[in-house]
């Protein structure tokens, strides 16, 4: 199962959420997260947390993050690194 928001008000403990960079992501994470790229251009910043990940996807025509999605980590990135849409 995934969960997404694309809510700027919902936030993670550390204040992560929808309207940040990556870079803020990095300077909230630090060594737990890191940036994956997808198809083509597409950048994100993941946080494993137990067997899941949270998910920062940047948005394609703008620096800053469109959407958080929570989940199985394949089932998170399928759309991103090229699969199919598991969600």
């Amino acid at each position: 199962m995934v969960v997404s928001t694309e809510d700027p008000t919902i936030q993670t403990t550390v204040g992560g959420r929808v309207g940040l960079t990556l870079d803020e992501l990095e300077r909230r994470y630090g060594p737990r997260g890191e940036i994956v790229n997808g198809k083509w251009w597409l950048r994100a910043y993941l946080v494993p947390v137990g067997g899941r990940v949270v998910a920062f996807f940047e948005d394609p025509y703008g620096p800053t993050v469109y959407r958080v999605a929570v989940g199985e980590r394949d089932r998170v990135l399928a759309t991103f690194t090229g699969g199919d849409d598991q969600c």
